[in-house]
């Protein structure tokens, strides 16, 4: 008798990927809004600190900056995607950050 499972054509489920296949980029961006908090959005890639997105953001489109590239988003929502990035190489994040960083802490 013929093993029928070598037989059978099963289509292949995205859904048996492996965790590492399934993984998209998560990217953390800084909004101009009056909230406390970074949001995340996916991308194909993961991008420099210090460059800067276009992303959608309520029913309008902001520009933000990249803060950092995280393994796990900080919800379990489905992530929107970064509309395009502006800029090709990071701001000078040598000189700006800790700045920044101080200054957002402070207000």
């Amino acid at each position: 008798m013929p093993n029928v499972f070598n037989m059978v054509n099963i289509p292949y489920n995205d859904s048996q990927k492996t965790a590492e296949e399934n993984a998209v980029p998560v990217v953390r961006v800084a909004l101009p809004v009056p909230l406390k908090q970074e949001f995340d959005y996916s991308h194909t890639e993961a991008l420099e600190r210090g460059v800067r997105v276009t992303v959608p953001f309520g029913h309008r489109t902001l520009n933000g900056i990249v803060t950092d590239n995280v393994e796990l988003p900080d919800t379990t929502q489905t992530l929107k995607n970064i509309q395009s990035v502006i800029d090709l190489e990071a701001l000078n994040q040598s000189m700006w950050w800790s700045f920044i960083e101080k200054a957002s802490s402070y207000y």
